[in-house]
């Protein structure tokens, strides 16, 4: 018997037991276990056990911009309730209803000094380019705010000590 993907997320949305159902789907199948986690995967399911990972740093930046649980996790690619249990284990409170938060910088989470202004060099370099730039053209901008980026950390002393920034060894 094969399924078609759709038939096999269906089935396993139906499961009682959703981790038994993939050994269950792959046999129906004639296929592996990986195999059938793949097409779950490709479909948008979290699978039992595997606890998505949280970009700590990334979400604290959005949840300082003032977005709420459900802009952070869209903007991550998580489940809400991540997002929530996150917040609450760092005692933040809910954006969206009060006061704009207050998060302590920490030496590893504080911005470099000139960073606003940076920001608004490198806005300023991407909203020149024209719709439907091609991936050259986009791809020097990045390269562009990279040098931005790289002249900022290093008049400041924070910059890598090689050519980290863009992706080379030293070695």
């Amino acid at each position: 018997m094969t399924m078609t993907n759709a038939e096999i997320v269906a089935d396993y949305w139906q499961a009682k037991n959703k981790r038994s159902q993939i050994q269950v789907l792959a046999d129906l199948n004639n296929t592996d276990t990986a195999t059938i986690k793949d097409i779950l995967r490709e479909a948008g399911e979290h699978l039992p056990g595997r606890r998505p990972s949280i970009d700590k740093a990334r979400a604290k930046a959005l949840y300082r911009q003032g977005l709420t649980d459900k802009e952070i996790a869209e903007a991550l690619g998580l489940p809400q309730g991540s997002i929530y249990n996150w917040r609450r284990r760092n005692s933040l409170p809910p954006n969206g209803t009060g006061p704009a938060p207050t998060v302590p910088e920490t030496e590893e989470t504080a911005p470099l000094p000139g960073l606003s202004e940076l920001c608004r060099r490198v806005e300023a370099i991407l909203s020149a380019l024209p719709a439907g730039s091609s991936e050259t053209t986009r791809a020097a901008a990045c390269d562009l705010a990279r040098c931005l980026l790289w002249d900022e950390m290093v008049r400041h002393g924070t910059g890598p000590a090689s050519n980290e920034l863009w992706g080379h060894n030293s070695a």
